[in-house]
């Protein structure tokens, strides 16, 4: 059960090892979190959720993460998102960070380290 002062994550990466790693960091951080399978659904449960941090992955079905970061900025102008991608896909994620008004990208593989390292970036 989330409280109304519960911190809560959108979870949207197509990869379920990385996904089920952010939620493992997010959750030693004190944060609810609840993954999504595809961008249209990421969309509908952040319109209805309203999250306070959202991890999105480019390559999710439907529709991918870019498309799905833009349709959430659209609805929620201070929408926080991260990208989270491979070292081999960093240049387009950082093209769609910056299209999409991300606060930060994240690369695979995912450690506590790398989060704290920009976790202050992200609020």
């Amino acid at each position: 059960m989330v409280t109304e002062n519960q911190r809560t994550a959108l979870i949207a990466i197509s990869n379920p090892i990385t996904s089920g790693r952010i939620k493992t960091i997010m959750k030693q951080k004190g944060w609810n979190s609840y993954i999504c399978s595809d961008g249209d659904q990421a969309v509908d449960s952040y319109v209805q959720n309203k999250p306070h941090l959202v991890f999105l992955s480019l390559d999710l079905s439907i529709i991918n993460g870019h498309v799905a970061a833009l349709e959430i900025r659209e609805t929620d102008f201070n929408a926080r998102i991260v990208f989270v991608t491979s070292k081999t896909r960093l240049l387009k994620a950082e093209d769609a960070a910056y299209s999409a008004g991300a606060v930060g990208i994240l690369t695979t593989p995912l450690t506590l380290s790398k989060v704290d390292y920009i976790w202050n970036s992200l609020f």
